[in-house]
């Protein structure tokens, strides 16, 4: 199942409802705006978003390595690779972008895109599956020759510490540059909304293992 879903991605943005306008901006509502604001410790938030197509094809797999590097500056720098290999070919996606961050109340972080980029490559088969454990060499990307790309719009994002690890979680889902019509906006009862019973219940369906662990969320390194 959690193969089907990165392929079912399309699909479920056209029937999926649009998504608000306000998982774009900073709070208007003078109540919401005068609300404490939330501090964005620096460092290098990663996704966990890899080979899911092996429950499919057994010979056919994607590999993925998203990061997010955040600034006390309130900069920040976002890193998307994504390959797919088949029998027949491989593909080379990666998408980079750079901005700025602003705190916002209720744990909401507005990632504003100030630049973005992107490489696609497609050749013939060189790194192929090798079993459940492969992963694709990704280049530097310092070595990828980006080309200019359209600057997405700004996104909010709630920080959040866990048990486990601190996160940031995408007001709506986001993948090379492509602003899906789905996510954890979905359980807000009012705008801006990170903390009714219903956002709660979303939020956990979308960190659960029915959507991969942390597949939605990006998980910040934790400190030697």
């Amino acid at each position: 199942m959690r193969a089907l879903l990165i392929l079912c991605l399309p699909l479920l943005s056209a029937l999926c409802s649009a998504r608000p306008g306000w998982v774009h901006a900073m709070p208007q509502s003078p109540a919401l705006a005068s609300g404490s604001h939330t501090v964005l410790p620096a460092g290098v938030w990663e996704r966990n978003a890899r080979n899911r197509h092996p429950v499919i094809h057994r010979t056919h797999y994607s590999d993925s390595r998203e990061t997010i590097e955040t600034r006390t500056d309130q900069t920040y720098s976002k890193i998307h690779l994504f390959a797919q290999v088949t029998d027949a070919a491989e593909k080379l996606t990666a998408y980079r972008e750079s901005g700025t961050w602003t705190p916002g109340a209720g744990g909401w972080i507005l990632f504003q895109p100030q630049r973005a980029e992107i490489f696609e490559s497609e050749s013939a088969v060189k790194h192929p599956y090798r079993g459940p454990d492969t992963r694709y060499p990704f280049p530097s990307p310092d070595s990828i020759p980006f080309k200019s790309a359209s600057t997405p719009d700004s996104l909010l994002y709630l920080y959040e510490q866990t048990d486990k690890a601190s996160v940031l979680l995408p007001a709506t889902y986001e993948h090379l540059g492509r602003v899906y019509n789905f996510g954890v906006y979905e359980g807000s009862e009012t705008a801006f909304d990170s903390s009714s019973a219903k956002f709660e219940r979303t939020k956990k369906t979308y960190l659960s293992r029915r959507f991969q662990e942390f597949h939605y969320a990006f998980v910040r390194e934790k400190s030697e």
